[in-house]
């Protein structure tokens, strides 16, 4: 019974791992599929939404045209660009020019280098964040730190719901959740 008990804790404990290696493996083999059972994508195109609605809404009143212009193309971005069906094009670096617009719309800043490629990230560390939170951070010399948010979706079971970009020659967080 204490082997049984332990077992079930263990299993509960590294599933998070295990999800995010298998996510992992899903990207590197370009398995859109794989990847997609690992999103949530209602979830995360809310966050996301959500964050630039109070990115902006910090500077609402003194806004001019062109940022509420740029605050409702980044909205459209989400709504076109967060769906399982663009996966693909992120897989095999296709519109990658659209994803590194995004990223600078933020307001993240980005090393100099303009190409983005999702296969030169690598996992610099994961973790819990709280019970039902685990984070896997993904780094570039050249890119903005990553930081992709599971959230428990069942026991044993994580889906990935929000994104954080930390800037590179600042190291300050833009928080997208």
């Amino acid at each position: 019974m204490v082997v049984f008990l332990a077992a079930v804790i263990l299993s509960i404990c590294a599933s998070p791992y295990l999800v995010t290696y298998k996510f992992g493996l899903a990207i590197q083999e370009k398995d859109e599929h794989a990847v997609n059972e690992q999103i949530r994508y209602p979830v995360l195109q809310r966050n996301l939404k959500e964050w630039v609605t109070r990115h902006f809404a910090s500077a609402e009143s003194e806004l001019n045209f062109s940022q509420r212009f740029m605050k409702n193309s980044i909205i459209g971005f989400i709504d076109s660009h967060v769906q399982p069906e663009r996966m693909a094009d992120l897989l095999h670096g296709r519109n990658m020019e659209q994803v590194e617009l995004f990223i600078r719309l933020s307001g993240v800043q980005t090393s100099s280098e303009s190409n983005v490629d999702i296969n030169d990230f690598y996992v610099s560390g994961r973790g819990y964040e709280g019970v039902n939170r685990f984070t896997v951070y993904l780094s570039d010399t050249n890119r903005p730190i990553m930081k992709l948010i599971f959230t428990r979706h069942s026991v044993i079971n994580w889906k990935m719901t929000d994104i954080l970009l930390v800037s590179v020659n600042t190291q300050s967080v833009k928080v997208i959740h």
